[in-house]
């Protein structure tokens, strides 16, 4: 009666003949549901191995009330009865999870860098070859502006790489950068998409400064998650939104950037996990790691990130980054 563990008892039919006070206020509806409630899901066949004299004792895991429990079953011959006890370890069991996921991240971080370290070797040939045939004085014209399309375009595979490792030897420096910049590099590099698709693109700011201090590459890491998020979202024909305003919230100022779109939105029962590891809707092109990512540089940034969304209407990202002190005398 006193032990602070759910506990109960069946007669060797499966009928509840027992349950202590902690069964009772843990599992309300136990008594009530009697067989039919979750803890006595395959109750038949382990009644019938313990009755065998096969086994006294069995233990596994159920889950009820969204919680797991671990379960060990005894079998009492001598009052013909079945003894349940109940141990909740959901908080171990998240745990174990929580370990799983960060052993996974760790993988995906180590194999990224690997790539990005061995795509470097022969970026950096491929570049000493542009520039040598670059510099020749009796280059055409347009095999000249060819090359410096090359280049530039090399460039930006080759900061790819670099951000990659950065991200993962978490080395590289913030420095001031100005977010209009990032935003409209990110939507340079998305055009094609959004052209694809047919989707109305605007970019509005309020005119103020935008400047922070931050890491560029992540931040532009995570403007190009939400706005590939946005496309991905968005039916043909749809509409995408940036928005760059400077805020004050909980007396701080902070550059704010919205994207908004106007395709599916998120369901409700699936919102709250859009930021954890893994969680996709994207079954075969998603990896969901891009909101986990974008969280994560966001706070480390001392910044914050938001999210609405109507089911059918569309969904709002917004990402509020600290903006430069000397700004903050701006403000009215």
């Amino acid at each position: 009666e006193l032990n602070p563990n759910p506990i109960f008892e069946t007669d060797l039919q499966g009928k509840i003949t027992y349950v202590n006070p902690a069964a009772r206020l843990r599992f309300t509806n136990l008594g009530e549901m009697g067989e039919g409630h979750i803890l006595l899901t395959g109750w038949s066949s382990i009644l019938a191995s313990l009755k065998q004299g096969a086994e006294r004792s069995m233990v596994r895991e159920v889950e009820a009330d969204g919680s797991v429990f671990h379960q060990a079953i005894h079998h009492i011959p001598e009052r013909a009865t079945i003894r349940s006890y109940f141990v909740d370890i959901t908080a171990y069991k998240r745990a174990e999870q929580a370990l799983i996921r960060s052993e996974k991240l760790a993988s995906v971080g180590r194999m990224a860098a690997t790539v990005a370290h061995e795509i470097n070797n022969p970026l950096e040939a491929v570049a000493n070859c542009i520039y040598i045939a670059a510099t020749n004085p009796k280059l055409p014209l347009e095999v000249k502006e060819h090359l410096e399309t090359a280049d530039r375009e090399l460039k930006q595979i080759s900061d790819l790489t670099r951000r990659t490792l950065g991200f993962y030897r978490e080395n590289a420096k913030p420095s001031m950068v100005d977010i209009r910049t990032l935003v409209g590099e990110v939507v340079e590099l998305y055009s094609s998409k959004f052209r694809s698709k047919d989707i109305r693109l605007s970019v509005e700011h309020d005119g103020c400064c935008a400047q922070v201090v931050a890491v560029a590459g992540e931040i532009r890491q995570v403007i190009s998650n939400l706005l590939v998020n946005a496309v991905d979202a968005s039916n043909l024909k749809g509409s995408v939104r940036i928005r760059i305003s400077r805020v004050l919230l909980n007396g701080s100022i902070y550059i704010r950037v919205t994207v908004s779109d106007t395709g599916t939105g998120i369901p409700a029962e699936i919102r709250s996990r859009i930021f954890e590891p893994f969680f996709t809707t994207k079954e075969k092109v998603g990896t969901g790691l891009g909101l986990w990512v974008s969280e994560q540089i966001i706070e480390k940034h001392e910044g914050h990130i938001r999210v609405r969304s109507i089911e059918g209407k569309g969904t709002v990202f917004s990402v509020f980054l600290p903006a430069l002190r000397s700004e903050h005398s701006k403000i009215a």
